[in-house]
């Protein structure tokens, strides 16, 4: 975990965004939950590292939201792999997720959540 840490960190440091131990671990916490309540299993350090490299520059994000905001996309994240039946890539998922953040959403993850999944699965095969 501190490996992923001090990976995130790195990668977020340019754009004033850092994660603590203790909010690494929340965000764990809340990953075994999203799993959880989606019936979905993972093996390895999930979906965290890469919800970081494709949000973090997104003028949405600040030191105030950014933990809150990654808990949710990461919730959202596993709620549309399982709602699609694992029929779309992660890569795509995620392009789709931040285009659609930094775009129509404005930032708000309300906006994603609320995707009907037929339309995110034809928004994700345009990044596939």
């Amino acid at each position: 975990m501190e490996k992923s840490l001090e990976l995130i960190n790195t990668a977020t440091n340019r754009f004033g965004l850092a994660l603590t131990q203790t909010q690494m671990l929340a965000l764990n916490e809340r990953r075994v939950k999203a799993l959880a309540n989606t019936g979905r299993i993972e093996f390895g350090e999930g979906i965290l590292q890469q919800l970081v490299i494709k949000f973090c520059a997104s003028p949405y994000l600040d030191s105030h939201n950014y933990e809150s905001t990654l808990a949710e996309l990461q919730d959202i994240f596993y709620h549309f792999k399982s709602e699609c039946h694992d029929s779309i890539t992660d890569d795509g998922l995620l392009c789709a997720m931040a285009t659609l953040f930094d775009g129509k959403a404005g930032g708000s993850t309300r906006y994603i959540a609320d995707i009907d999944p037929r339309e995110m699965k034809k928004l994700v095969r345009e990044y596939e």
